[in-house]
């Protein structure tokens, strides 16, 4: 298992939604995670941006695709 301060940066895909929080697969180990604003969907990528230490949780946020952004 990594120190969640390595895990900051990296990217990943939603094992389950999120709304706010749920499950999410990162470099093959699945961890607990809370979306930073918005619902993210079952198999969306996700990146961590921060960690909730209080509650020893990853902070996410949704990859957005380049369609998404146009």
């Amino acid at each position: 298992m990594k120190n969640y301060q390595d895990l900051i940066g990296k990217s990943g895909v939603a094992l389950s939604s999120l709304h706010p929080s749920g499950l999410v697969v990162i470099e093959n180990e699945v961890y607990e995670a809370k979306s930073e604003i918005e619902f993210i969907a079952k198999g969306n990528e996700i990146a961590v941006i921060d960690i909730d230490i209080f509650k020893n949780m990853l902070i996410v946020k949704k990859v957005r695709c380049p369609e998404e952004i146009a």
